[in-house]
């Protein structure tokens, strides 16, 4: 059995465009804002032969631990930090598999930018962690999009490299019809049709800094004109005091409305703080803000 653990929209199209033989199960955690709304969505997909529902990342390990047997196999986002590797240490078996998830594959400085403290940062390397996704002591490797790409930034990889299925816009394409209704393609291809669209990807935080070129915007708007905001699934609550003219759901996946956005409208400008979704498509016009 193959089991595909989920937790956020581009997850799942990655974790969808991973080639395995025998069963595949879904194991989607619906922590994020609106994570029960998306997961209504794709529940019904017949690309996996099961599929299950967790809203906390408790019950999640629980499960887990209960149905996989030693040669089954486990795909997952990251082998990083301490809650992971404590779930991966719980796991029977050692057939596991990280699978990319945006900028973050490609990095090599994993431990050393985001431990401030020195011990930590020891008990870390310790635990098996490296300065790089899916090398861990818990993993086999990791699947990839772009292989010459990974092998470039990190050189010293000692795991096996896999390349997904297909290229991620044709596996996007596939599995566009369980994600958008034909109702919602029609409504976000009216929404922008022949309009000049301004978006605003948010990180995990809100930039505020956004407001200020937003604003030199909406002075100079006219009709054909939109001002769109896009929060992250798992943004904290924030305050604005910025009118957007529309803000789009947490839970919709935002590489999805950029290809109709980039479709329909007469031209689109996307502003963002690093958001993975422009890794992938790379003919949008984009601006990461604080570089500006």
């Amino acid at each position: 059995m193959n089991y595909f653990l989920v937790s956020t929209p581009l997850q799942y199209c990655n974790a969808h465009n991973i080639d395995v033989e025998g069963a595949k199960t879904l194991v989607f955690l619906g922590d994020f804002h609106g994570g029960a709304e998306f997961y209504t969505k794709i529940k019904n997909s017949i690309y996996w032969e099961e599929k299950f529902y967790f809203d906390s990342y408790r019950q999640l390990l629980s499960f887990l631990k209960k149905v996989i047997n030693a040669n089954d196999k486990l795909f997952i986002d990251s082998d990083y930090g301490l809650q992971t590797n404590w779930m991966l240490s719980k796991i029977k078996t050692k057939e596991i598999f990280v699978y990319e998830e945006g900028y973050g594959s490609y990095r090599n400085d994993l431990l050393s930018a985001r431990c401030k403290s020195k011990i930590l940062y020891r008990f870390l390397k310790f635990l098996g962690n490296k300065e790089h996704f899916g090398d861990s002591k818990f993993v086999k490797g990791i699947y990839l999009y772009d292989l010459p790409k990974h092998k470039r930034h990190v050189s010293d990889f000692r795991n096996q490299r896999f390349s997904f299925r297909k290229p991620f816009v044709d596996n996007l394409n596939e599995i566009c019809d369980e994600i958008l209704t034909v109702e919602e393609r029609r409504e976000y291809q009216e929404m922008v049709e022949g309009k000049s669209v301004y978006l605003y990807l948010t990180n995990w935080d809100y930039n505020k800094n956004i407001e200020h070129l937003f604003q030199d915007r909406k002075k100079s708007e006219t009709g054909d004109t939109l001002l769109i905001l896009k929060p992250h699934p798992r943004i904290k609550q924030f305050s604005s005091e910025f009118e957007f003219d529309l803000v789009l759901s947490n839970n919709v996946m935002v590489e999805l409305i950029l290809l109709t956005f980039h479709k329909f409208a007469k031209e689109l400008f996307v502003y963002h703080d690093g958001s993975s979704a422009l890794l992938y498509l790379t003919d949008i016009n984009n601006t990461i803000i604080d570089a500006i």
